[in-house]
């Protein structure tokens, strides 16, 4: 704990002395440290598991969890079963957002031992004050950063940043959490000719175990590239809409880290278009803001608008879905996505509905189990919400197509569904 506070005050240290020299020696060289401290995680709901044994060597965990397929694996590795025996049942997470990656993992993995050496069912909760002691958060971030630019128009020659965060006690997900700062380092600007360089390191501490967030490395980055761009607005006397705008990514332009051009079929670049229609608006509120900030001793107001570019890859999920319908016309959902407050249940639901032409009433979702739909991603990265939706789809085209003849016989959902059981056609897919 100590010595993340010394590395952050020699952050701001750092950065003050070196701000002086930069701005009275070298305006077309710019040199800062940027650090930001740690970010709790605050969940609605403390990190909870249940374990309950069941026939033969298998056990039913209740997680509170955004990833089945990784508790159904650790607990099995702990225990010395197969993945097959263990069943990690999660229904909902009162709050996650990357805080139950990995962190619930002592819950789920104490349960089981519990119930698997005692033969009885075992539960834990942890008392809020408890869970805050243990849970870490969004990493102490130190990035100290360096650029070159033309001192006439603020365009960037080079780009360097080299960041240290505090990975707490263990840095497992912290060394992932590094590799998006650097992946994402560049942002939406285009570092020059003199190139783009970014590396950094993980501290091990004495501090709770720190995980990904929200993001996870992502905020620390973009923050220090927008400071470098501030800081060469102000170098230049240049509006800082001016500077981002002169350094804005092209479409045809590489970034460091992808061989695909920007704004070809396989790397979507919509920034263009966005700043041609929210930079009219960004400076009638700038304009506002002025004109109240003029007759306004003590109040002020501001405005600002930051770029940001967060990348996606269709290989990043792989999330099943089964969908079974039953002679009544009801139907059963289930997919490999976790609901931790997104709503992920309700747009699996309404998909399914849509693509069977029946009423969302007769559709249900049930709990995320590593039994019914295995093998499948975590929930984070924002698309596990559409790669959950997608799946469903697949799943009820198939069915769809299997009903389409009893359908175009019956008009009644009900009455297609049981002449299709009748018929004994297969009205489960996935």
């Amino acid at each position: 704990r100590e010595s993340r506070r010394q590395m952050l005050l020699a952050a701001r240290i750092t950065d003050a002395i070196v701000e002086g020299e930069a701005r009275s020696g070298r305006p077309r060289d710019l040199e800062g440290v940027v650090a930001t401290p740690m970010q709790k995680h605050f969940h609605m709901e403390t990190h909870s598991a249940r374990a309950v044994p069941a026939e033969g060597l298998d056990l039913v965990i209740t997680a509170s969890t955004q990833d089945a397929a990784l508790t159904q694996s650790v607990v099995a590795s702990v225990l010395g079963r197969s993945s097959a025996n263990i069943d990690v049942v999660a229904r909902r997470a009162g709050g996650a957002f990357d805080g139950k990656l990995t962190l619930h993992l002592p819950a789920a993995t104490a349960t089981a031992i519990v119930a698997a050496r005692r033969g009885v069912p075992a539960r834990y909760h942890a008392d809020r004050r408890d869970d805050m002691k243990m849970t870490g958060g969004r990493e102490a971030c130190r990035a100290a950063y360096r650029v070159g630019f033309d001192a006439a128009t603020g365009k960037l020659s080079s780009y360097a940043v080299d960041f240290m965060l505090d990975g707490g006690c263990a840095t497992v997900d912290s060394v992932g959490d590094l590799s998006m700062a650097v992946a994402w380092s560049d942002n939406c600007y285009n570092s020059g000719a003199g190139g783009h360089e970014a590396t950094g390191r993980v501290l091990q501490t004495t501090a709770p175990r720190n995980s990904s967030m929200r993001s996870p490395g992502v905020l620390q980055s973009h923050l220090v590239r927008e400071v470098a761009i501030n800081r060469i607005a102000h170098a230049c006397g240049r509006h800082v809409l001016d500077v981002q705008e002169e350094n804005f990514y092209q479409a045809g332009d590489r970034t460091p880290y992808s061989s695909r051009p920007l704004g070809s079929d396989a790397f979507n670049w919509t920034l263009p278009e966005l700043w041609a229609t929210q930079r009219p608006k960004l400076l009638a509120r700038l304009a506002d803001a002025e004109a109240f900030n003029a007759t306004n001793a003590f109040r002020k107001r501001g405005a600002y608008a930051m770029p940001t570019k967060y990348i996606m890859a269709l290989s990043g999920w792989k999330i099943p879905a089964l969908i079974n319908i039953y002679a009544d016309g009801s139907v059963r959902v289930l997919h490999g996505g976790c609901e931790i407050g997104q709503g992920i249940h309700t747009k699996v639901a309404a998909v399914v509905a849509y693509v069977l032409d029946c009423d969302l009433d007769v559709v249900s979702v049930g709990a995320t189990s590593t039994e019914k739909t295995p093998n499948s991603s975590c929930t984070g990265g924002s698309g596990t919400s559409e790669s959950s939706c997608n799946a469903a789809r697949l799943a009820a085209e198939i069915l769809r197509e299997r009903l389409a003849p009893f359908r175009a016989y019956s008009a009644d959902w009900a009455d297609a569904c049981a002449a299709a059981v009748s018929a004994s056609v297969h009205l489960s897919a996935t």
